[in-house]
């Protein structure tokens, strides 16, 4: 799998949220290999979008389309100030719900420690998971280089997410969440998108 994470500041979130339903009905659906995608705005207007595809390749072929281009000439007049894009081939996906469903999503950034522990650890045990958090209906997880990732969380609704945040962990994953703290590396930066426009 191949993502593309991609954030920017932008003044007009309502304009943002038109462009996103003009790439679903104009450019989606001529994009070989394409996953889905996951996009909306923060409170502070930080928009992120970020794309899954089934190979890099597919999602270059995609970019050079006519449509494409049009869309990206759209919203590139919407950024304010620097565009960020990272790439990754390299994306685990651990879904125990459904992702479209989700009313509210967090995407969290850092970097790791130990990478392969982060790998490990992101799909172990997800029916014990699931069950002390049914709030998330899955997570993705992308590998960047230099051991940054982004992390997106799909969550049932942000009422429900945050009650649960409050939650005692069960014993059964507390040794889990130790190796985590190992996995990860200082404290990781978060968006919250309260509106997330979901593919």
């Amino acid at each position: 799998m191949f993502a593309q994470v991609i954030t920017f500041k932008v003044t007009d979130a309502e304009a943002l949220h038109t462009a996103f339903g003009t790439w679903q009905l104009e450019v989606a659906p001529g994009a070989t290999g394409l996953l889905g995608s996951t996009s909306g705005v923060t409170d502070d207007g930080t928009a992120v979008i970020i794309i899954r595809y089934r190979t890099a390749e597919q999602c270059h072929a995609n970019a050079t389309r006519t449509e494409h281009l049009r869309w990206s000439a759209g919203v590139a007049a919407m950024v304010v100030g620097e565009l960020e894009t990272k790439d990754s081939i390299d994306v685990v996906a651990d879904l125990v719900g459904d992702p479209d469903e989700a009313e509210f999503v967090q995407i969290m950034r850092g970097t790791l420690s130990d990478p392969e522990l982060a790998r490990k650890l992101s799909v172990e045990n997800s029916a014990v998971w699931a069950s002390f958090r049914p709030d998330i209906l899955g997570t993705v997880l992308i590998f960047h280089e230099n051991s940054e990732y982004t992390m997106v969380i799909y969550f049932t609704n942000e009422v429900e997410a945050r009650e649960a945040e409050q939650k005692e962990l069960p014993e059964e994953l507390r040794p889990q969440m130790e190796l985590m703290a190992a996995a990860y590396a200082g404290e990781p930066s978060f968006l919250d998108v309260r509106d997330p426009w979901l593919s």
